[in-house]
């Protein structure tokens, strides 16, 4: 995964493009280590996550911020949770909880 910085971070809209090409803006966090801290399931679903997915499939992965950017959230680790792409696009910046 690729680390970037907060200032490019419009160029991959947050979204995980797949387990092996994605964009996480803390420096101490992979998308690896997201979807495996939160056991490969969706945080707004509680569906499994399958990894292998594009996230333009619906069902492939994308990490969302729980207190999204707008609202006053952070790109900290423990704002950071798996989701389908699907149901993160749902969701928009509404505060999930």
């Amino acid at each position: 995964c690729l680390v970037m910085p907060y200032w490019l971070r419009v160029c991959c809209n947050c979204y995980c493009l797949s387990l092996s090409s994605c964009c996480i803006l803390v420096a101490d966090c992979s998308c690896d280590e997201i979807a495996e801290r939160d056991n490969f399931v969706c945080h707004i679903c509680s569906d499994l996550v399958d990894m292998s997915l594009p996230r333009t499939s619906g069902l492939g992965a994308t990490v969302d911020h729980v207190i999204p950017l707008s609202k006053g959230g952070s790109d900290e680790p423990d704002n950071l949770r798996l989701a389908h792409w699907a149901c993160n696009v749902r969701k928009g910046s509404k505060v999930y909880g």
